[in-house]
């Protein structure tokens, strides 16, 4: 029995490994032969512009944390968006359980309130995806 269960592991192990492998090869074609390589005849300046690093750091953060530029204009998107992001943020959070001994008391305190971040996550998620689609 040893000897299976080690053969399927190892196979199972490479299965996923392969697929790590082909994704990260599909996303630098796609990057470096696709997106890179394409010509762009339209250079448009978008202003105002942080004329620094760290300005642009801070644009960058803004955009990223609190997705300012779609809070600009679709209001249901924009809350759709964040309350998804969030709860997926929550989840990541409560997963570390599985991976540090002793468990915090935060990880260990969003168990009580799990099922409401993944109802709302679900709702979330399935107003983005109407809004794709319709």
């Amino acid at each position: 029995m040893g000897g299976i269960k080690f053969i399927v592991d190892m196979g199972l192990s490479s299965l996923v490994y392969a697929a790590m492998f082909i994704f990260a090869a599909g996303v630098f074609y796609k990057v470096y032969f696709e997106y890179y390589k394409t010509p762009q005849p339209l250079k448009i300046p978008q202003t105002p512009q942080p004329t620094d690093s760290f300005g642009v750091f801070l644009r960058m953060a803004g955009d990223v944390l609190f997705f300012r530029s779609l809070a600009k204009g679709t209001k249901l998107l924009f809350a759709a968006g964040w309350l998804f992001h969030f709860t997926f943020l929550l989840l990541l959070i409560r997963h570390l359980r599985y991976f540090i001994y002793p468990v915090p008391g935060l990880v260990a305190g969003l168990g009580k309130i799990s099922l409401l971040i993944g109802i709302v996550m679900m709702l979330a998620m399935l107003v983005l995806v109407a809004r794709r689609f319709l």
